[in-house]
């Protein structure tokens, strides 16, 4: 009898021993990632001349905010301006001086042309309301209606599916690119692919690759077609081979049969 009282004893002291909680798991840091690089690679020998062309390039201050851009826009076909641009941030804008340089000064670099101009932004989105003189409009629910000029359609599922150019010359036969989804799988974040081009203005493109609108489209974007004036068919591309990094980044992806490679700078939230 005594030994079984031990016994229990024993077992009672064990039970009600102190049990010290592990300490919780801290929340992994959030990051804050922006594209900063992305590069076209053409189709054939990687070291002949060319065979690499940048889309655009950013540099940041040490705050993080952007301070520059190099970009290389095409046009509708096949024009290319080169333009540096440098920013300034303050309250709710940012001051931008461009130098661009058009198709002909690409190949025989003249002085570029210099022009210094304004994006501002709405104080509770923070996405951009005006840059130079082109409007960016949005409906009572964020979504962006009209960019530069642009007009924009969308699907039930918040994908942009149209990007119409409105024409100077020809309004009603205004051209613009349509794009196709894949509505199984979803997009990455913040998911950007080669800029529009310059049929949609230049502020457009800057938008664009800046981030200063909301996101596009929420599925797989895998095609587009690029009309000129109505229905002539300029272009019509297949975008596949999506690869993403662990943090749901678009890396890379095929695009015309070209592989697009993309370079994100991510930084710690405080």
């Amino acid at each position: 009898m005594k030994r079984f009282s031990a016994i229990f004893l024993a077992v009672l002291l064990l039970g009600c021993e102190k049990i010290t909680p592990k300490p919780e798991e801290e929340n992994p840091k959030q990051k804050t990632c922006d594209l900063q690089e992305q590069i076209l690679d053409f189709p054939g020998d990687p070291k002949q001349e060319g065979a690499r062309q940048m889309y655009f390039k950013k540099e940041y201050y040490d705050d993080g905010n952007p301070k520059s851009l190099y970009a290389i826009i095409q046009g509708t076909f096949g024009q290319i301006d080169t333009l540096e641009y440098n920013f300034t941030h303050s309250i709710n804008k940012i001051d931008i001086i461009l130098y661009a340089r058009g198709f002909e000064s690409f190949y025989n670099p003249y002085p570029p042309d210099t022009s210094y101009f304004t994006a501002y932004f709405d104080p509770q989105s923070s996405y951009v309301t005006k840059i130079g003189d082109d409007p960016f409009v949005y409906d009572d629910n964020g979504v962006l209606t009209e960019a530069a000029f642009n007009a924009l359609e969308y699907d039930n599922h918040g994908n942009v599916i149209f990007l119409k150019a409105k024409s100077v010359l020809y309004p009603e036969d205004a051209g613009g690119i349509k794009y196709v989804y894949d509505l199984t799988k979803n997009a990455g974040k913040n998911d950007l692919y080669p800029p529009a081009g310059l049929m949609f203005g230049r502020n457009y493109c800057l938008a664009e690759i800046m981030g200063w609108i909301p996101p596009l489209f929420h599925n797989l974007r895998t095609r587009e077609f690029l009309y000129f004036g109505g229905d002539y068919l300029v272009s019509d591309i297949f975008i596949k081979e999506h690869t993403y990094n662990t943090d749901s980044l678009l890396t890379s992806f095929r695009y015309d049969g070209m592989t697009v490679h993309n370079k994100w700078k991510c930084w710690d939230d405080k």
